[in-house]
C-alpha cells in the first residue's frame, strides 16, 4: 500500500492511497480532500501523483470504483483520463461505477476498440 498526502504548510488537507492488485495493475482506493481546499486542484494532482507512481513502479492500469452517487469524483477522474469500464453492486455501498487509466496509448486503443466496437463522435 502507498499512500500520497498534499499538505498546506504542516496541515493535512488531501490524500490517496492504493496498492497493487497485480503487477500491472494498481487500485487507486481512497482519496478525499478537506472541504476547504476543494476546486482548487488539489484532487487533480493527488490522481496525476499516484497515476505517475503506479506507471512507474509497472502498472499498465490504475483501476477505482466510486458510489455513482459521488459525481464530482467520476467527472474529474474522466477530465484526467479514466474511462468507465463498468458498474457493480455492493451490499455495503450500492451501485458502483468502475473507472480505468490505462498508462499507455496502445493500451487504451485496445480498451477503446473492444469496449466500443462503434465509431466515436470524432470519426469520421
Amino acid at each position: 500500500m502507498v499512500r500520497f498526502g498534499a499538505y498546506s504548510g504542516d496541515q493535512l488537507v488531501g490524500w490517496t492511497l492504493g496498492w497493487f492488485r497485480r503487477p500491472e495493475s494498481f487500485y487507486m482506493a481512497n482519496s478525499g480532500v478537506r472541504l476547504a481546499y476543494r476546486r482548487r486542484g488539489v484532487y487533480s494532482q493527488l490522481v496525476g501523483i499516484i497515476v505517475e507512481y503506479a506507471r512507474s513502479h509497472g502498472a499498465g492500469v490504475v483501476q477505482s470504483q466510486h458510489s455513482v452517487l459521488n459525481t464530482p469524483v467520476i467527472m474529474a477522474k474522466l477530465k484526467l483520463g479514466f474511462c468507465i469500464a463498468g458498474t457493480s453492486f455492493s451490499d455495503h455501498t450500492g451501485l458502483l461505477v468502475q473507472l480505468v487509466h490505462h498508462g499507455s496509448k496502445a493500451r487504451a486503443d485496445v480498451f477503446r476498440d473492444r469496449a466500443i466496437p462503434l465509431a466515436w463522435p470524432d470519426d469520421d
